[in-house]
């Protein structure tokens, strides 16, 4: 205890203080530091399942939201997804001006564009995720339904890690929103 003090750790109040008296004041500020340290990764974790929107009652659940998102790190548009908001989306719009709105969607959103073919009807972005910087693949497919329908087969992925957070689901509903089609 005394060289903590003497080294200036404390400030000049604590040094004033009986020794029992230090003894606490220490103890307590180490508390809080371990409490902070402890419960700082799961607020960002809860922090970023809020954002993501994975704490909804919407089915299939929170519970089974919940687990998705902190298991998969994929999300994927499909025909028959249990997922309302993942069924592959039908746009008002024929093929050739769905794809360029999809680019202007990606562009808007600024995500960087890793390559595109327009006669193919794909595009496949890169996105880095605002906290830690990692790097999200998402690859747009768009085909022709009718003359003036187009459809989005969209697939988000994270390069690491086997949980997402729900950071994927929230990129294509942040696509879908940009491209005009709501979730």
């Amino acid at each position: 205890l005394q060289y903590i003090v003497d080294a200036g750790i404390l400030d000049n109040k604590i040094r004033d203080h009986p020794n029992d008296q230090r003894i606490r004041i220490i103890y307590f500020t180490f508390m809080k530091i371990v409490i902070l340290l402890l419960f700082s990764p799961m607020l960002l974790v809860f922090g970023a399942l809020l954002k993501n929107g994975v704490l909804s009652s919407e089915p299939p659940g929170m519970i089974n939201r919940l687990k998705q998102a902190l298991t998969n790190n994929v999300a994927e548009t499909r025909d028959d997804h249990q997922y309302a908001e993942l069924r592959t989306p039908v746009i008002a719009a024929a093929a050739d001006e769905t794809w360029q709105r999809a680019l202007q969607a990606g562009q808007t959103l600024g995500w960087e564009l890793e390559s595109s073919d327009q006669a193919a009807g794909s595009q496949h972005w890169v996105i880095t995720t605002a906290v830690f910087r990692f790097k999200d693949d998402f690859r747009v497919a768009i085909g022709s339904k009718e003359d003036d329908l187009s459809t989005l087969y969209i697939l988000s992925t994270s390069r690491k890690g086997t949980g997402d957070l729900g950071a994927n689901l929230a990129h294509v509903r942040s696509f879908l929103e940009a491209v005009g089609q709501q979730p």
